[in-house]
């Protein structure tokens, strides 16, 4: 097994838990490896958070309009807030401090009678969603079947 599987091997792995090769046993393979998926993690982060990306989300969430979160932002407010916030907002993301606000619940009613539960994420938490998932389907569209999809 080269390096490159080795490498994706150990950092795919879909149940959080950190599985390490047979072959990758001294310390120092695996401290190399750690440090190069610390600085992809590091290179995705800055993917996400580039300017013309974060725009980008913002005019997607602009379009899809939707209710504001429990801060009672509106979408229209969010450009202004960004363009002062936006630098403090990066560095918790990047420094790992960055917390999303609650989820607001609204019930919407079923024609049944019951009722069905939304969340509504602030406004710009769904802009930082937007951004990664920008990102993250760049990446990965390529690799899905033109027949899957996701419901």
């Amino acid at each position: 097994m080269d390096i490159t599987q080795q490498s994706k091997q150990l950092m795919l792995n879909f149940k959080g838990t950190l599985v390490v090769p047979l072959s990758l046993s001294s310390e120092m393979s695996i401290a190399a490896e750690f440090s190069q998926r610390l600085t992809d993690q590091q290179q995705l982060l800055e993917m996400i958070l580039e300017r013309a990306n974060l725009w980008a989300a913002l005019k997607r969430v602009r379009q899809n309009k939707g209710a504001p979160g429990v801060d009672g932002m509106t979408v229209t407010q969010a450009g202004k807030y960004l363009k002062r916030h936006w630098l403090k907002i990066r560095a918790a993301i990047l420094d790992g401090t960055y917390q999303p606000l609650p989820v607001r619940q609204k019930e919407i009613p079923k024609p049944d009678g019951g009722v069905r539960v939304l969340g509504i994420p602030a406004v710009i938490d769904r802009v930082i969603q937007q951004a990664i998932s920008q990102v993250l389907g760049y990446i990965w569209e390529p690799v899905f079947s033109v027949s899957s999809f996701g419901f």
